[in-house]
């Protein structure tokens, strides 16, 4: 993913439409104009000290920045979508400025040349930022955060109504992530004081924020966990829901251990893809002192690569009682399991029992499909 970043200014009369721009992108990432909850659209805007303090909810996740500013104080909320089309920079000038005023129920708005008048909304029925008694469970590395959520991120379930998988769980010094069908895991720079559970949505926002800065504080409250990073604070609710019993998954004995190049099985997956069922994107892995990967579409025709491989099961040379093993898997489950790394260990048994892929640090749990 690409991240952008929200530079800080001195207090000002005005700010940067770039900055501006950039700062609404986030949040508009949780304000949600399909909420039956019309507020939860808008963006709440007050004029405070020197800054401007800008706010997006959606109840569960609630996202805020400060920004310098000096103009005349207001208060207000306005649709957060219209407001960033409104400032958007792209294709203008990167250092136009903008300046606010808020007369009557509009605010008016002086950028790139040209004044505009939005409707506003009072700001009594905006959901207020959470207070807790928050304490601190860790201070990491933006960066290293960003690349543990990156990988497991892809994991987690999209069904929001299974929230025991619609999460990600952050314990024993990794995050972890799994949708039922495959798990994964990444270290992160220290283990949290306590195993902490943030849904999918949340960990998404938090992905795109904590590149802003070199460091991201985490905080707990009561039922809610806090990031801090930079002039970004955002607040949001840990499902009421207990994250799957994640050791359990991890096969603990396994015959077969090959050591692969990352670089060719992706080639090799990522052709193979294109020939796979739209539906499944199944290919079926075969080793027999080579790893071969084969497709086969009906409509389409079929494929197979063979691959040199390691043998890295010292104990057992055959790997299994059997001279071979045929396994079939999700394309896009074997891509995303080996992203980024150079080169990985594939752990397997039988057809019908899940793989593990590990890079030494980052791992994952893939089960089979029948092709």
């Amino acid at each position: 993913m690409t991240k952008e970043t929200t530079a800080i200014e001195g207090p000002t009369d005005s700010i940067q439409g770039s900055t501006l721009t950039q700062a609404l992108k986030l949040l508009n990432k949780v304000a949600d104009p399909k909420s039956s909850y019309p507020m939860l659209s808008n963006v709440r805007m007050e004029s405070k000290g020197d800054n401007l303090v800008l706010r997006a909810s959606d109840l569960y996740t609630h996202l805020e920045v400060k920004l310098p500013y000096t103009e005349k104080k207001f208060l207000t909320c306005v649709n957060a979508k219209a407001l960033g089309k409104m400032i958007a920079t792209k294709g203008k000038k990167q250092g136009e400025r903008v300046k606010f005023e808020l007369i009557g129920e509009k605010l008016e708005i002086e950028t790139h040349g040209l004044q505009v008048k939005l409707g506003t909304h009072p700001t009594e029925d905006f959901p207020t930022f959470p207070k807790s008694n928050w304490k601190p469970i860790a201070e990491w590395s933006s960066k290293a955060f960003a690349d543990a959520l990156e990988y497991v991120l892809p994991a987690a379930s999209e069904d929001e109504t299974r929230l025991a998988i619609n999460s990600l769980l952050l314990q024993d010094g990794k995050i972890i992530a799994t949708d039922g069908h495959r798990m994964h895991w990444a270290p992160t720079p220290t283990e949290t004081k306590e195993g902490v559970v943030m849904s999918r949505d949340a960990a998404k926002v938090l992905y795109l924020l904590v590149g802003l800065t070199d460091k991201v504080a985490i905080f707990k409250g009561e039922n809610r966990l806090l990031f801090q990073t930079g002039n970004w604070c955002m607040a949001c609710r840990t499902p009421d829901t207990q994250f799957p019993p994640y050791n359990q998954v991890i096969p603990k004995h396994q015959t077969g251990k090959l050591r692969i190049e990352s670089g060719l099985f992706v080639n090799a997956v990522k052709k193979l893809k294109l020939l796979a069922s739209v539906r499944t994107e199944g290919i079926r892995l075969t080793y027999n002192q080579k790893l071969e990967i084969f497709v086969n579409n009906p409509e389409l025709g079929d494929a197979s690569v063979e691959l040199n491989v390691s043998d890295w099961n010292q104990e057992n040379p055959g790997h299994l009682d059997s001279p071979e093993i045929q396994i079939g898997f999700c394309a896009t489950y074997l891509l995303e399991a080996v992203a980024k790394s150079k080169e990985f260990i594939l752990k397997f048994d039988s057809e019908l029992d899940p793989i593990i892929i590990s890079d030494g640090e980052r791992g994952a749990v893939v089960m089979p499909m029948r092709i």
